[in-house]
């Protein structure tokens, strides 16, 4: 997690502010605002004052007049590693073509603002992003900790303590992720759970954790379907994963690895909301992800019926999962594929027939939907 370029410039303070180069940099990582007006150099004993990652506001008003000096400046941005400058239009309404080409093969961002931008908000508001996402790297360490070190109970007591101050008696934890939202629009997503729902948006990798009063929200479902449409309107691609219910402190690591684990298994699936109650099977195959024995089961139960459907171009798997999810019901299953009974009959029969199991009926649902689960995994 980090500040970064594009994410101050869709600070209401810079809404008519003007990139005039370094496109292809706006990942620059801002670390902290520095002020200056008049250049330094390494043998200059004010360089020990920059740092990797400054963010430059210059007003230019001392070099308007003077190409040199102003490729200078920012030829030292760039060698000292600042992330951007911040320049005031009315003292260099044009800035020469010779910079733009040193900061454009530098992918070096130059952000030009008008006169009426206060200084004073656009130092606040850009200090206040870094502060945020600082105060989120700590809980995410803390975070992790909790969940991979071997603490102690009082360690572990003051982290729980700490992340929540006033843990309810009763309660779920909640885990959304969203892979493609910027910082900024992560404090605003913050905001908008604690004003709409009075929760405490933890951050953590690309998402967050939640903790939900089980008492205050006695219809939970009702309330995580309220999420999910506050979620909406911040982007299409997210998941959620929801742990089972849990009392006190004691079942606080256990929540945040549950509502972890069932995120993943929504994210693997294609599903926006997944209860961990809900993950039967999963739970068992998630930590084979990755085995090779689990890629093998695969092969070996859809390899025949894949070639099957592959050679005479009829949907058999579908035919199966629609099988499997209305409990080997044939009727049910061609009414929702809008088939006669008598051609669901046949094509399971047909891939029973491939896989050996034609006096296995049992076998067959279990290999099969093993198979189609650990295929989503893979």
């Amino acid at each position: 997690m980090s500040i970064t370029v594009k994410d101050i410039l869709q600070l209401d303070v810079l809404k008519n502010a003007e990139l005039v180069s370094g496109k292809n940099g706006l990942n620059r990582e801002i670390l902290r605002v520095n002020f200056t007006d008049c250049p330094l150099d390494p043998c200059d004993p004010g360089y020990t004052l920059v740092s990797k990652g400054d963010l430059y506001i210059h007003s230019f008003y001392t070099t308007q007049n003077n190409e040199d000096l102003v490729f200078n400046i920012i030829d030292f941005y760039i060698q000292t590693q600042s992330s951007c400058c911040i320049g005031l239009k009315c003292y260099l309404n044009q800035m020469p073509e010779r910079v733009l080409h040193l900061a454009n093969r530098n992918n070096y961002p130059i952000i030009m603002i008008d006169a009426d931008v206060p200084y004073g908000q656009l130092i606040k508001d850009i200090s206040e992003l870094i502060l945020t996402e600082q105060l989120a790297l700590s809980s995410e360490n803390k975070i992790n900790k909790l969940l991979y070190d071997k603490l102690n109970s009082q360690e572990r007591n003051n982290i729980i303590q700490y992340l929540t101050p006033d843990l309810p008696l009763k309660y779920l934890c909640i885990y959304i992720s969203y892979p493609e939202l910027p910082s900024l629009r992560f404090n605003f997503l913050k905001n908008d759970l604690s004003s709409q729902f009075q929760l405490h948006f933890l951050r953590y990798h690309k998402g967050g954790f939640l903790i939900l009063d089980l008492i205050t929200h006695l219809d939970f479902s009702r309330t995580i379907n309220s999420l999910t449409h506050l979620l909406s309107y911040y982007g299409k691609t997210f998941y959620i994963g929801v742990s089972s219910k849990c009392e006190e402190s004691r079942d606080f690591v256990r929540s945040f690895n549950e509502a972890y684990s069932a995120h993943k298994i929504a994210q693997l699936t294609g599903n926006r909301v997944t209860y961990y109650n809900d993950l039967s099977i999963y739970s068992l195959l998630l930590p084979l992800r990755n085995h090779e024995i689990l890629n093998e089961f695969c092969k070996k139960i859809l390899g025949p019926l894949k070639e099957y459907e592959n050679r005479y171009s009829t949907n058999l798997l579908e035919t199966i999962r629609i099988y499997l999810k209305n409990n080997g019901d044939y009727k049910k299953t061609a009414y929702f594929l809008d088939t006669h009974e008598n051609t669901i009959r046949f094509r399971i029969g047909k891939a029973k027939s491939l896989l050996g199991l034609e006096d296995s009926p049992y076998a067959f649902i279990e290999y099969v939907s093993i198979a189609l689960k650990a295929e989503q995994l893979l």
